[in-house]
């Protein structure tokens, strides 16, 4: 099954600039690719730093830009968005795609919320 992309009237992204968290993820990758194929200048953040899931290696493209960082982490975390605001001035979106992967193993409760540290 074949797909146009249509563009919609009003809506060019070009020279916008996103931030992404879990941009390396399955979803996080996908969404940074066809958003850099719209002129969007993506900031991908991620815990992960292996780039190789994103063919940024392979690929490089001078408007990806990719910041190393655990979200739980808030001292960090603030270090980060200071560093992003001073060299963008300006963010127009920000789409969090990040997640905490962890698996619990109790098979006599189900688990809550509270089961889950953030």
């Amino acid at each position: 099954m074949n797909y146009e992309r249509t563009e919609l009237p009003g809506n060019d992204l070009r020279g916008k600039k996103i931030i992404i968290t879990g941009a390396l993820g399955y979803v996080g990758s996908f969404i940074s690719q066809s958003l850099l194929e719209l002129g969007v200048e993506i900031v991908g953040i991620d815990k992960e730093s292996d780039l190789t899931q994103y063919n940024q290696r392979e690929n490089p493209n001078e408007d990806f830009h990719f910041c190393e960082l655990d979200l739980s982490d808030s001292y960090n975390l603030d270090k980060a968005f200071s560093t992003i605001l001073e060299n963008f001035r300006q963010i127009d979106g920000l789409i969090n795609l990040a997640a905490h992967q962890q698996i619990i193993r109790n098979e006599n409760s189900i688990s809550t919320l509270d089961d889950f540290p953030i």
